[in-house]
């Protein structure tokens, strides 16, 4: 996580200048050691990332993620997502009332994310590839890489376009 980022998205969600300061110095100047078959290395400066062990790690990981997916979004194919009705007045297992205009609220849903996992729901390979493309570039521009030889595709759909999926395949071979 590139610590320069981690900071202006921080910084833009309020953090008072003063806490912001603490944080930075508790971060810079870092060392770490590897242990490799029983032997330490010599201690080495680390430049990305957060501490290690320490309780606000997960919450920059995750105020950071979010702001790189909000960013992600903006470039994302016209038919990324999956649209959703919902509606949060009681009522959510009552489907004559999803009908209903009043009260009810469309979203879509882009991404699943957990830690640093993340799912794509599309209804084409075709928007798939394009999310993935926009994710690749998003992530390269914030510091981050797609593990692509951990990265799986599933397909759900009972009749696919096989061609968009053999293209998403090769994509990430």
């Amino acid at each position: 996580m590139n610590r320069d980022l981690l900071w202006k998205v921080i910084s833009k969600l309020g953090c008072p200048p003063n806490f912001l300061s603490i944080l930075q110095e508790f971060h810079n100047g870092m060392n770490a050691n590897v242990v490799v078959r029983g032997r330490m290395s010599d201690p080495f400066h680390v430049f990305a990332g957060v501490k290690q062990g320490c309780f606000l790690a997960p919450v920059f990981f995750n105020l950071f993620l979010d702001a790189v997916t909000l960013a992600n979004r903006g470039g994302l194919p016209p038919d990324a997502g999956v649209p959703f009705i919902y509606r949060l007045d009681g009522s959510l297992f009552n489907i004559r009332r999803l009908t209903e205009e009043t009260k009810v609220s469309h979203d879509s849903v882009f991404e699943l994310q957990y830690a640093d996992d993340a799912a794509f729901p599309a209804h084409s390979a075709a928007t798939v590839q394009g999310s993935l493309d926009v994710l690749s570039s998003t992530y390269r521009r914030a510091g981050l890489t797609v593990n692509v030889k951990k990265t799986e595709v599933l397909s759900l759909a009972a009749n696919h376009d096989s061609s968009g999926l053999k293209r998403l395949h090769k994509w990430l071979s």
